[in-house]
């Protein structure tokens, strides 16, 4: 009876966990090295990604640190808005949500709270989040951009040992203009980008994405409105077909994902 509970824990709380897709891209992801994967993302060439139920477990840690912070801040005396924002991009195609705000001698900060294992943690310690992270610096240059923020005070927390690190990061105009080119790059372009690396899928950032066996030519892209001949995309996040059988002049995400039969690849995934 007790292997049996045992065997029953271990199967619930392992395998693989299917993420929705949000039909747009994160701000979280424009410090992305990969142009290529910005692009398969927004494109949804390889179906929504899939990850390890403890991976999972991980992101969900980081999600329930916030609001224990959020109360250890309080007890302190420093006022929390623990509502989040939305940034979004001109053209609809990338949105962000910040985390927190704080108010500190009746100013309003903009607060990005982040968990980090040990090494990565110790890297932002020593070097600051722009060099230590720079994931994290540039979504906070695209949520100040758009925020019209000059100032967002970033938290990094060590999950091996509950070590704290605080810093201000200021508003970079020529950076977020940068970032905002970037952003605009990876829906503009009519082709792929190189790959990452050493065009090889042993290179370390390959083995770790879900776009892996389609980028290598292992497997064919999804067959979806996204990756079809006849997509047609506006400013608004709207995705509309041209073929004169099925014109559409806004399809809705569940008809993008499913496709139809008339579905040919445009020429980016041929």
């Amino acid at each position: 009876m007790i292997l049996d509970i045992i065997a029953y824990l271990n199967d619930i709380t392992s395998g693989l966990v299917k993420q929705k897709d949000r039909g747009y891209n994160g701000m979280s992801s424009i410090g992305e090295g990969c142009y290529r994967k910005l692009q398969y993302n927004m494109y949804m060439a390889s179906g929504e990604p899939v990850f390890d139920a403890r991976i999972i477990r991980l992101f969900n840690d980081g999600h329930a640190f916030e609001p224990k912070f959020k109360k250890i801040l309080e007890d302190k005396g420093i006022e929390v808005l623990g509502l989040q924002d939305t940034y979004v991009c001109e053209n609809e195609m990338w949105f962000g949500h910040s985390d927190l705000f704080i108010i500190w001698s009746g100013h309003k900060y903009l607060f990005e709270l982040k968990t980090h294992n040990d090494k990565y943690f110790q890297s932002v310690k020593k070097k600051g989040v722009q060099k230590g992270y720079p994931k994290h610096y540039d979504q906070m240059t695209m949520y100040m951009g758009y925020g019209r923020y000059t100032e967002c005070v970033y938290a990094a927390c060590n999950k091996d040992d509950s070590d704290l690190h605080f810093e201000m990061v200021k508003f970079d105009p020529k950076h977020f203009a940068k970032l905002k080119e970037k952003s605009v790059a990876i829906i503009a372009t009519d082709t792929l980008f190189p790959r990452v690396g050493n065009n090889s899928e042993s290179w370390f950032e390959c083995k770790l994405c879900h776009h892996s066996r389609v980028c290598h030519g292992r497997v064919a892209p999804d067959k979806n409105c996204r990756t079809c001949v006849h997509v047609e995309v506006h400013n608004g996040n709207k995705w509309a077909c041209n073929n004169e059988l099925i014109p559409e002049l806004n399809l809705d995400l569940d008809v993008q994902k499913s496709g139809c039969h008339l579905h040919e690849y445009s020429a980016m995934f041929s």
